[in-house]
């Protein structure tokens, strides 16, 4: 996954609960290290099915879209951001993909991005995996 050519790991973990608290999930990547020990990156997303990874630019490193639920003026939007693995931690890549995208949360089915400014969307962007709901790094 991370263009290294070695068997990279996913594991999600599905939350409990009701309603929009069941779509939690605990995402572990375990890369693979040439010494074959592993390097861990964690966080937990909101997601209601799996989401694969891509390689949105063709550099052999896949992009990891995450998802977060942000309110604004007096709606709530899902709110896409993109992370890139770069050495033993995620790197914010929006800018290179024109990120984030926000849906309007609605109570149907609903795939359109909203249109809001560029710079509304990058003020709810998730910059840091830090803001993520948990993230931790570990080997």
């Amino acid at each position: 996954m991370n263009g290294d050519g070695l068997p990279d790991i996913k594991l999600m973990m599905n939350g409990t609960g009701c309603g929009l608290a069941s779509m939690y999930t605990e995402i572990i990547y375990m890369f693979q290290r040439p010494n074959h020990r592993f390097m861990m990156i964690s966080y937990t997303d909101m997601m209601d099915e799996h989401r694969p990874e891509r390689d949105l630019d063709g550099d052999g490193n896949f992009e990891i879209i995450t998802m977060g639920l942000k309110g604004h003026n007096e709606h709530n939007y899902w709110t896409f951001d993109v992370f890139s693995v770069r050495g033993n931690k995620l790197i914010n890549v929006n800018d290179k993909f024109n990120y984030p995208l926000m849906v309007q949360y609605l109570f149907r089915e609903n795939y359109t991005p909203a249109k809001l400014s560029k710079r509304t969307r990058d003020s709810y962007a998730t910059r840091k995996p830090t803001e993520l709901m948990y993230y931790r790094v570990s080997w």
